[in-house]
């Protein structure tokens, strides 16, 4: 199983603006989310977050094209692998673990340990994964 951890952040100036090109200045802290993966033989999703313990292990389908309301927080993660497969790539099923230590609530970021970690081509699945040319 690969290790990965991603800070948080607080945005000292420039909250929800540098999607539209302004000026931001984000820093981190030291809090943030830990990611813990390994590849499965079959085309399943099964993850836990220590956070949210009261859901237990939440298994969801790679193959999906749609979210499922007993899949919870696991949906995003059907639907990046959805994003992957409408552009071509395969991804194989994978054991998924996350704790993080920001208080929620709190006013701070929660590092996009979804969005990066997931869309990264060989990280999450812990094996390279090909994009076709042209890919962001």
């Amino acid at each position: 199983m690969r290790q990965f951890h991603a800070p948080g952040r607080v945005n000292l100036i420039g909250d929800h603006i540098d999607y539209m090109g302004g000026t931001v200045l984000p820093m981190a802290i030291d809090r943030g989310t830990d990611l813990w993966v390994r590849p499965r033989a079959d085309r399943r999703i099964v993850a836990v977050s220590d956070n949210f313990s009261d859901l237990g292990e939440v298994v969801a389908d790679m193959d999906a094209a749609q979210s499922r309301p007993e899949w919870e927080w696991v949906n995003y993660l059907v639907g990046v692998a959805y994003a992957f497969r409408t552009r071509g790539v395969e991804l194989p099923g994978v054991d998924v673990r996350v704790r993080g230590n920001i208080p929620n609530g709190a006013g701070l970021s929660h590092p996009p340990h979804s969005n990066w970690r997931w869309r990264s081509r060989s990280t999450l699945w812990s094996v390279p994964v090909p994009l076709p040319p042209n890919s962001p």
